[in-house]
């Protein structure tokens, strides 16, 4: 998220929940195009390493169900 926009994120944090949203949202999208359905887990940070506001989403996918896939194009 560029640093531009982190003050009206701080000003509407629900706004971080969104960002939460749109990072799972991108890869079930990908995963739904190739009849995937993998396992997502999201955090939000807000502040980063120096502590100051620095929004930020965390975001892991199991491999599960992309290897089955790779395994049957092959």
């Amino acid at each position: 998220m560029p640093c531009e926009y982190w003050p009206i994120i701080r000003a509407n944090r629900w706004l971080l929940g969104e960002m939460n949203q749109l990072a799972a949202d991108v890869i079930l999208t990908i995963c739904r195009d190739l009849n995937i359905t993998p396992g997502v887990f999201t955090a939000i940070h807000t502040w980063g390493r120096d502590q100051k506001w620095h929004p930020h989403v965390y975001f892991s996918t199991t491999a599960g169900g992309i290897s089955a896939f790779i395994a049957k194009t092959l």
